[in-house]
């Protein structure tokens, strides 16, 4: 990724803190122009997260933290200057998010969400022996104010941020599975093809779409989505958890054989799935079916295998389903 030329500075690694076996770590970092890189041997060996500077008031974290089967947590330094918002995508593993120091939300692979943890104290706990993959964009207040205040006039958004990041309704985060266009916003952010001045106006431009698409989609979700009474939301909870766990993977399970092994009824289960997820099963399954080919590709696997291992019988059909989703083929991906 090419860097802006505004200067990083420490505070950005000591916005965390890691909790472990309720003892409190502070995490290593080395610092240059391009980046601050984090390192911690208790979320394992080497570099285990980096921080860039998108522009003034934005910056992106990556991380990738391996745990043990300890408890481990990271929480968020409520007095930190450098962050009022952020925009959270988990990529692998299962985080219980939380705030003042309460995980009560869990997220999985694919999901993402808006933490507004200015002035309380959130955490992020771990799930055990697990590997995490997340992208943070970290946003100050008054940035995120001016970005926010564009939206609104430009009708993007019509309600208060907190009424975006928290349904009152159900009592919990809003989230959605991050869908094609988001991934290819944050590849192109990663991955800018300018420098200098250039490169500043082409982050700024690709924040303003990010933000753009994340809103369009809690939009829809807040407009379409038909929530079960809270009671029956924790009734089925686990059921539909482990839906979602069958449903990640690449084979084709049929709804029998599937509500047989969830102890539902077919049509009950997929009534029940619709007001979890705001998706059909078999929506929700070819669309988590395609997004983890496209990281597969992105990771430059041969399409002929990525084809195989998504349950499709040949190139040809994994392709057109691919391309009809993602808006790009397979070879343009990695081009």
């Amino acid at each position: 990724m090419n860097s802006t030329s505004l200067q990083l500075d420490n505070s950005h690694a000591l916005d965390m803190v890691i909790k472990k076996d309720n003892s409190y770590y502070a995490f290593d970092f080395n610092m240059d122009e391009k980046a601050v890189s984090l390192h911690s041997d208790i979320l394992g060996k080497g570099e285990v997260g980096t921080v860039y500077s998108i522009n003034e008031g934005v910056s992106m974290c990556e991380g990738n933290f391996k745990t043990n089967d300890s408890s481990t947590a990271i929480i968020h330094n409520p007095f930190a200057p450098t962050i009022s918002v952020s925009l959270c995508f988990l990529f692998s593993g299962t985080l219980n998010f939380g705030l003042d120091k309460k995980p009560e939300h869990i997220f999985e692979n694919g999901y993402n969400f808006i933490d507004l943890g200015k002035d309380i104290s959130t955490i992020n706990e771990l799930s055990k022996n697990s590997n995490i993959r997340s992208l943070d964009f970290h946003f100050s207040e008054d940035t995120f104010t001016e970005y926010y205040n564009q939206l609104l006039e430009a009708e993007i958004v019509t309600f208060p941020l907190e009424r975006y990041a928290y349904n009152i309704d159900i009592k919990s985060f809003n989230t959605f599975l991050t869908n094609a266009p988001l991934l290819m916003i944050i590849n192109q952010i990663k991955n800018s093809p300018y420098s200098g001045k250039a490169n500043n106006l082409y982050l700024e431009a690709k924040i303003f779409e990010l933000l753009i698409v994340y809103f369009d989609n809690i939009n829809k979700l807040l407009k379409n989505h038909k929530y079960i009474e809270v009671k029956n939301i924790s009734r089925y909870k686990e059921k539909m958890e482990f839906l979602k766990e069958i449903l990640n993977q690449p084979n084709n399970p049929s709804l029998k054989s599937i509500s047989r092994q969830i102890g539902m009824s077919e049509t009950n289960m997929q009534l029940k799935f619709k007001a979890y997820t705001g998706k059909t099963i078999i929506q929700y399954h070819r669309e988590q079916v395609l997004l983890n080919a496209l990281q597969m590709i992105q990771a430059n696997l041969p399409i002929k295998e990525v084809a195989y291992f998504s349950g499709y019988s040949s190139t040809a059909s994994f392709s057109k389903a691919f391309k009809k989703f993602i808006g790009l083929s397979p070879s343009e991906v990695l081009a």
